[in-house]
């Protein structure tokens, strides 16, 4: 993803909502969200589908909040939001 903004950013505000279910309940047990919730502020590598047989598209930051349908980043002052539904793959550093 190319961040197009010349200019020095820094986190912007956005208003997330709090983290929804507790993703250590049974139904969350395994799933992305708990995985990333457990991980919020570690580094990260995305690979989200954006197309059923599409290409895949990486996106990479900290976490930064886990919800029930998302996830977001942080990546050089920016926050990225994305699908958590459309994720493929995850790698940690």
């Amino acid at each position: 993803m190319e961040n197009n903004c010349n200019c020095n950013c820094k986190t912007p505000s956005i208003n997330i909502p709090d983290q929804l279910p507790d993703f250590n309940s049974p139904g969350n047990i395994g799933s992305w969200r708990q995985l990333l919730a457990a991980n919020i502020g570690r580094y990260v590598k995305l690979e989200i589908g954006v197309q059923l047989e599409g290409p895949l598209r990486s996106v990479c930051g900290e976490i930064y909040s886990v919800g029930n349908s998302y996830v977001s980043l942080i990546n050089n002052g920016m926050i990225i939001v994305a699908d958590i539904l459309s994720l493929k793959f995850a790698y940690f550093e």
